[in-house]
């Protein structure tokens, strides 16, 4: 999915307005990579 999400950026945001939006999908893919296993491993345990 990571490669139509920045093709769908690519396509419908100007190159001025792509810095902000590639933050935020940095962002939120790091904090699901944090998140994720943390949280897997919670409803494990539970």
């Amino acid at each position: 999915m990571v490669p139509q999400l920045l093709a769908t950026v690519q396509a419908v945001y100007a190159p001025r307005e792509r810095a902000p939006i590639f933050g935020l999908i940095g962002a939120v893919s790091g904090l699901a990579a944090v998140i994720g296993p943390v949280l897997g491993g919670l409803a494990r345990g539970c």
